[in-house]
């Protein structure tokens, strides 16, 4: 072929736009990479070139799809690769899968599997409640079934009926594609498809059987901005050094073979790149002739990585974290040697040559400085020091996700992918508004969780010192502190306790001696001698601080608290204090153990802890129903101690009473009846109090009917002696049953993510559009919401007193603005929430009953939070039917506005209505599903007409449209397209709105 170098005409220039904009078969790469350019197949005409530009909507409604499409991914991610195991790690680490949004738990899970791959764990997963009959019976033959198990397994892939039937589907699919035709190699390269099953599948009906060799086109010279056109044959011998090159490029080796497939690219009229040739090496290696073992190996890998059964790769030999392993290793196994020899042969600085030289070198073929000088490679070696710096498992694992080839692209495009990776996730997982203020969160979370696991190794001496410097009494002074006492104890060849060892654990034998009368200590200062009590007693000795009654009271108090934070700061537990812009570093470690504490006493978290607590209880039929009663009474006091905020507790120390559960129960009456005023005024009695408080927490935190059952407790048992009961069985018993009853529970919260899958795209819409996050909770809330209307607010009304239904019945009423409409929601959401403490206060309740009402304060709170956005969910009852209307109010540009509302009834079946004011009046129509339905709503009109009167409005145009077809889920951002610039206040649009479901009601009962 031969190239010419000629300045294009204008309709060249056209074409060469065109090509490069709109023609997939084109890829733009930098001006001095070789390829060629196929503009003549894709059948284009020139009137289709041009490029009108994008509005700012476009760009926006671009940038929502994209976020959609990013959530939805999420969302099945979650829904099929979620397992046991993966559930309770997350769980350890302190985040709660329903409760944290999507795009955190799917990083936060990526980190925990490239983890146990760096430390060589295998990562196995759980089978679900599925029996192998049925799985025979899904897959047709045994052994597919045990094959199935394995591969799910390896790859931590929950063993479920729509997993296998997946799996199943794509193993067949498989066995109908044939070997690859040139055709179909040409038709998935040129459209840059990857070779997934499902792709091969389809790409074989998709394409021509020879590819069609093409002889025309144009081809990218080297010269900026300029194209040649291609002539009918090929000059192979001039081309042979851009050939070379790009096949370098690519990471491959230049050998007769890959010359051959690079000749067969451009033959083909396809542009001759590093993708195209890697891709077709992808192709050449596909092999439909694997057994079904390793089929379904590739199917349980790709699945694995959250994606699609189809979506596997018949040439995959590993996971994406096992790669992303592999990377890390050989960029650090990268010599100077290495970089001098790539650079000597002027190949391309990727880490897959460098790191193949490195093995050339290691394996024997010594490196010897050649006579010919390569360019001094110091650039590569500062990318090289910076990709090392930057690069983690983590990191790596999201660029391969997205595609991004890390060891066959230059150095440089390494590090600016890498930073823009880790920026990626840090914006996850720490939030912020702008880059600086990201980065310093993540670089805090590192010192935080550095630092606490520091301090739980440090001596416990350090309590001491801490608690004499009661201001500086934070996690960095007790680590600074810590850090100079650690020091002087290995100086001094010491062994000492540690923060975290617990007060009955094994002490070095000089510890012991220096202590052998702390027993008679406790006694001169009548104090029981509790392991607790000694562990005081032995930090205040390491710091030479007197042995008093006061002062065993502040140590245990300041060793309590210290243990506390160290357990609850999770990985889950920083994320969500850095995110409200905390530093724990530098607050008083009894005011963040508080703030750690309160982060799981919202009323949600309190009733899923006693649903939890009754499903175990429940799971128990071992027990009677006397012994039922008073596990549910000894869980129920600690919770009433608990909501008492220090007044129970504080009651029984200043009366000097023991802390029994006899006299803990006889204050709680008291503090319920009478109420408890209570003032502590002494250091004392405030370090008793809070320690007290903090193993009450504790008590609750851990408590379970199988622990009960080991060792009931008795009227007389302290707070402090339970308290260690409690640790001493779940540090020395087995506790197999326990562990199967959570199992089970955590599997049921499984089931309800796995219900996400199913929940449609405007469910997912309706979060992001009013700025809420997406979590298994608010998707299901919302999907409750939007297709079971009016089931919250029945269920609320089924439970509330009088008072509360008043204002479920008077709602409606108070939407006479935008801040009277959401203070009435707000009324709403604290009604929900003493409805749902009271149920757990119903002795007959259940598990489910609680898991029932929790989900009506879901959807009530969510209710509550669309509010703000004018976006209101108003509970009506019309006829015999309690339901809820979907009301929005718009606004466009300026004062303009409009009203649309929609509901859902048995008798109407769907039914939208949508109201704008104009100068004449209200304009506006109301459609319907049924048309028995819309003859019923037409009695409405009178009635809105008259109530708009009332308001001092007019109605000037109402129609009534029957349509099969109504879609009330999209119905609201539909009409929010076409708003009317006409001039409107914001309380005339809420007056309409009021008035409408007025009409409803009213209408209904004239008829």
């Amino acid at each position: 072929m031969r190239v010419e170098n000629e300045y294009l005409n204008q309709k060249q220039k056209i074409e060469k736009t065109t090509a490069a904009s709109e023609n997939p078969g084109v890829q733009r790469k930098a001006v001095n990479r070789a390829y060629a350019l196929d503009i003549t197949g894709a059948g284009q005409e020139n009137q289709a070139y041009a490029d009108p530009g994008k509005t700012t909507e476009d760009v926006m409604r671009a940038a929502e799809q994209q976020d959609l499409a990013l959530q939805r991914d999420y969302k099945t991610i979650m829904s099929n690769t979620m397992s046991q195991k993966d559930y309770a790690r997350l769980e350890e680490d302190g985040f709660d899968p329903t409760k944290t949004d999507m795009a955190t738990m799917v990083t936060v899970t990526d980190k925990i599997k490239a983890e146990l791959i760096q430390a060589g764990i295998e990562v196995t997963g759980y089978t679900d409640d599925i029996s192998m009959d049925t799985l025979t019976q899904i897959t047709g033959d045994q052994a597919m079934a045990q094959e199935l198990v394995k591969k799910l397994t390896q790859n931590d892939v929950p063993i479920t009926r729509d997993n296998a039937e997946a799996v199943k589907e794509t193993v067949d699919k498989t066995a109908q594609i044939s070997e690859l035709s040139e055709g179909t190699m040409k038709y998935l390269i040129q459209n840059r498809i990857e070779p997934t099953i499902d792709h091969l599948y389809k790409a074989q009906f998709s394409a021509t059987s020879d590819g069609s060799q093409q002889g025309r086109g144009y081809y990218a010279d080297e010269m900026p901005g300029y194209y040649a056109q291609k002539a009918d044959e090929y000059h192979w011998e001039q081309l042979m050094p851009q050939i070379e090159k790009v096949i370098a490029e690519a990471g491959q080796e230049v050998t007769p073979e890959t010359i051959t497939d690079a000749k067969w690219l451009i033959e083909k009229g396809m542009p001759l790149t590093e993708a195209s040739l890697q891709s077709l090496d992808a192709l050449k290696k596909i092999s439909l002739t694997q057994s079904r073992e390793d089929i379904i190996g590739h199917i349980a890998q790709a699945m694995g990585e959250g994606k699609p059964a189809g979506d596997a790769l018949l040439t995959s030999t590993q996971t994406i974290y096992e790669r992303a392993t592999d990377i890390m290793e050989e960029v650090e196994a990268i010599s100077e040697e290495a970089l001098r020899a790539v650079s000597e042969s002027e190949g391309v600085f990727t880490i897959k040559n460098l790191f193949l030289t490195q093995r050339e070198i290691i394996e024997g073929q010594s490196y010897q400085q050649s006579e010919k000088k390569g360019k001094e490679p110091l650039t590569a070696r500062l990318q090289l020091e910076e990709i090392r710096l930057q690069m983690s498992v983590e990191v790596n694992i999201r660029l391969l996700k997205r595609g991004f080839q890390i060891d066959t692209t230059e150095l440089e495009q390494v590090v600016a992918a890498l930073k823009d990776a880790e920026q990626e996730e840090n914006k996850i997982l720490f939030g912020g508004q702008d880059v600086e203020e990201i980065t310093e969160r993540a670089s805090l979370y590192k010192e935080v969780r550095t630092k606490v696991s520091d301090i739980a190794s440090m001596p416990a001496a350090v309590l001491g010192r801490a608690l004499e410097n009661g201001s500086k009494f934070t996690l960095n002074y007790i680590h600074a502190e810590g850090k100079i006492l650690e020091s002087t104890y290995q100086n001094a060849g010491k062994t000492y306790e540690a923060v975290m060892t617990a007060p009955r654990g094994d002490l070095g034998d000089s510890i012991k001696k220096a202590f052998r009368n702390v027993d008679t200590l406790l006694q001169e200062i009548n104090q029981e001698p509790s392991e607790s009590n000694r562990r005081a007693v032995r930090i205040l000795g390491y710091n030479h601080m007197p042995i008093t009654e006061e002062n065993v009271d502040a140590i245990k108090d300041a060793d309590e608290t210290v243990k506390r934070v160290i357990q609850k700061m999770t990985p889950g537990t920083t994320l969500r204090l850095l995110r409200s812009g905390v530093n724990p570093l530098l607050m008083n470690a009894q005011d963040l153990e508080q703030t750690l504490s309160a982060q799981e006493s919202d009323v949600a978290g309190e009733s899923e802890r006693y649903a939890k607590y009754l499903y175990q209880l429940e799971q128990n039929h071992g027990i009677t129903e006397a012994e039922r009663q008073s596990y549910i009474e000894v869980y129920r006091l600690f919770r009433q101690i608990e909501k008492s905020d220090g007044a129970v507790i504080g009651s029984l120390i200043n009366q000097g009473a023991e802390l029994s559960l006899r006299n803990l129960r006889s204050a709680v009456r008291t503090e319920r009846e009478k109420g408890l005023h209570v003032t502590i005024d002494n250091e004392k009695g405030i370090h008793k109090t809070h320690y007290q408080e903090s193993l009450m927490k504790d008590i609750l935190e851990h408590i379970t009917p199988q622990a009960l059952a080991a060792q009931m407790p008795e009227e007389t048992t302290t707070i402090e002696e339970l308290a260690a009961q409690l640790e001493q069985q779940s540090q020395e018993q087995s506790q197999s049953q326990e562990q199967s009853q959570s199992q089970e529970y955590r599997q049921t919260q499984i089931e309800n993510i796995r219900q996400i899958k199913e929940i449609e795209d405007y469910v997912l819409r309706a979060l992001t559009d009013f700025d809420q996050p997406v979590t298994v909770d608010n998707l299901l809330a919302a999907d409750y919401l939007i297709h079971e209307r009016g089931s919250a607010f029945r269920n609320l009304n089924s439970k509330a007193n009088k008072a509360m239904k008043d204002i479920l019945k008077e709602l409606p009423s108070h939407f006479t603005d935008k801040e009277a409409a959401q203070q009435e929601m707000k009324k709403l959401q604290r009604v929900a929430e003493d409805v749902l403490q009271e149920t757990t206060n119903v002795t007959e309740a259940t598990s489910i009953d609680i898991k029932s009402m929790a989900l009506t304060f879901k959807q009530i709170t969510l209710a509550t939070k669309f509010s703000q956005e004018e976006n209101y969910e108003v509970p009506v009852q019309i006829g015999e039917e309690v339901t809820s209307i979907n009301l929005r109010i718009l606004h466009g540009t300026g004062e303009s506005g409009k009203v649309t509302a929609t509901m859902e009834t048995a008798e109407y079946g769907a039914v939208a209505a949508e109201f704008s004011i104009e100068e004449e009046g209200v304009v506006g129509y109301i459609a319907a599903g049924k048309r028995a339905g819309l003859e019923h709503l037409k009695s409405l009109e009178a009635v809105f007409a008259k109530a708009l009167m009332g308001e001092g409005q007019s109605l000037k145009q109402l129609s009534f449209i029957h349509s099969k077809e109504l879609n009330i889920h999209t119905f609201a951002q539909e009409a929010e397209k076409t708003i009317a610039k006409q001039p409107v206040s914001s309380k005339a649009l809420y007056q309409v709105a009021k008035q409408f479901i007025y009409s409803l009601q009213n209408s209904e009962d004239s008829r």
